[in-house]
């Protein structure tokens, strides 16, 4: 027979069973310890312990309300600021030895006025240019006025309605430069909720679903996570120092935020985009949120406000370009629910890593160790029979199994005059043990002898 028809022979009539043969090897024993002991540690702290798998888990959403308001107990005197050029009494500071390009003087900036209530984000300004910009587009180029086209439309052949006054300014004539000093004054008034949809769905609204922050305790962490500021619960909002926020990302007003050549720019002149994360969690037990403040690389930040005097078919008009800072606020989390097929699955799952102990120390048995093939002719038998009932002389070894028809075959056989003695084993030979517990009778058959002719006579 070819070795394509026994494979194809072979993938018909072959059936595996188990069978259980009991090694005896120091070697083995050890390894298949060390694999169990090994996976049920994974099991026991990574799965159980850590991840907390018998979990549901859903990520919550929400928003975040900010207002900007004035410290109550800052100063407001210029001269108490070492960066207000022209105002504090030495002008010889740190401040201009490091940023000799930076000779601001302060003014006030009403940022409340100019960022109202925001969702999700608040802007503070830190320096400010105020700039002047002619009118490019003479009233000839206007289109028509309908509702439905704005004013400056390509159409009218007006693309960029305002631009610089002199033929050397790229943006406009720049009227003053002004530190602001709402950074160090200002302070960012946060209220915030959560809503975990799907939980509350299947299993109705309660503190764990949905909430706002004055219901929970909260924190402020810095970057590797110490707290910096906790927050009650029962308050209406959190008040953040802008300061104190800056500091959890890893920067402040006074870090190099840029450097060109020589010159070299403050984080207080570019502005900065900070990313603030708001994550409400119960896996620790009650509800809790917790603040992370990350710096995005962008270079700085910049945003403009534009004044018309009632019109903007105007000759000029004045705009605010301020450097600052960006706070953008998202609300994530991790709702869990115990949950007992969670549980179950887990189990499931456990068990089935466990039996990979076993497969291992069976890979290393039949393929690594020196006595291979002695045990895998102990691990694996094959048993065939012919269609007519009798045996095959092909088999590799022939076990019948016969079922008893009397009570007599259940008694024990006449023992036999004992073999002479096994040599005894030794750690360095290894011994294979087959399992021999009581079962159904197994018979040992060898093939019957040939008979003789018939006599015809």
């Amino acid at each position: 027979m070819s070795a394509v028809s026994r494979f194809f022979e072979d993938i018909i009539v072959l059936y595996h069973t188990p069978k259980v043969v009991r090694v005896r090897e120091r070697r083995l024993g050890i390894l298949q310890l060390v694999f169990t002991i090994g996976i049920l540690v994974y099991i026991l702290v990574k799965v159980i312990v850590i991840d907390q798998a018998y979990y549901l888990t859903e990520i919550p959403v929400g928003n975040v309300q900010s207002r900007i308001y004035r410290k109550p107990d800052a100063p407001s005197e210029y001269s108490a600021y070492n960066f207000c050029y022209g105002h504090y009494p030495d002008d010889s500071t740190a401040w201009w030895g490091k940023f000799e390009d930076e000779r601001f003087p302060c003014r006030t900036l009403d940022d409340m006025a100019l960022n109202p209530d925001n969702l999700n984000e608040a802007f503070i300004s830190s320096l400010t240019f105020e700039l002047e910009e002619r009118y490019n587009c003479g009233l000839e180029n206007y289109a028509p006025y309908p509702d439905s086209l704005p004013y400056h439309t390509p159409e009218a052949g007006c693309r960029v309605p305002y631009g610089p006054v002199d033929d050397d300014d790229e943006a406009g004539r720049i009227i003053r430069s002004f530190y602001t000093t709402s950074p160090d004054l200002s302070y960012l008034q946060l209220r915030h909720q959560f809503q975990a949809r799907e939980f509350e769905r299947r299993f109705g609204a309660n503190a764990a679903t949905r909430g706002y922050s004055s219901n929970y305790k909260g924190k402020l962490v810095d970057k590797n996570g110490k707290v910096m500021k906790e927050f009650p619960a029962d308050q209406p909002d959190d008040l953040l120092d802008v300061t104190t926020l800056l500091a959890a990302a890893g920067t402040s007003l006074d870090d190099i935020g840029l450097t060109q050549g020589n010159v070299i720019r403050s984080r207080r002149a570019l502005g900065a985009v900070i990313s603030v994360s708001v994550y409400y969690s119960n896996r620790k037990g009650d509800m809790t949120y917790t603040y992370s403040a990350r710096l995005l690389d962008t270079p700085g930040f910049s945003t403009y406000t534009y004044f018309y005097n009632g019109t903007t078919l105007e000759a000029t008009r004045r705009a605010l370009q301020r450097y600052g800072f960006l706070f953008l606020f998202t609300v994530e989390g991790d709702v869990v629910r115990f949950d007992f097929q969670q549980l179950l699955i887990q189990f499931v799952a456990a068990a089935a890593l466990l039996s990979v102990a076993a497969k291992l120390t069976d890979f290393v048995m039949l393929n690594l160790l020196p006595n291979k093939d002695n045990y895998s002719n102990a691990k694996f038998d094959e048993v065939s029979f012919s269609n007519d009932g009798s045996t095959d002389s092909s088999s590799i070894r022939l076990v019948t199994l016969s079922r008893p028809t009397s009570t007599d075959e259940y008694m024990p056989p006449v023992p036999s005059p004992s073999p002479p003695a096994s040599p005894v084993p030794t750690d360095e030979t290894p011994t294979v043990v087959v399992d021999q517990r009581p079962g159904p009778i197994i018979k040992l058959r060898p093939n019957p002898p040939p008979l003789p002719p018939k006599n015809t006579h």
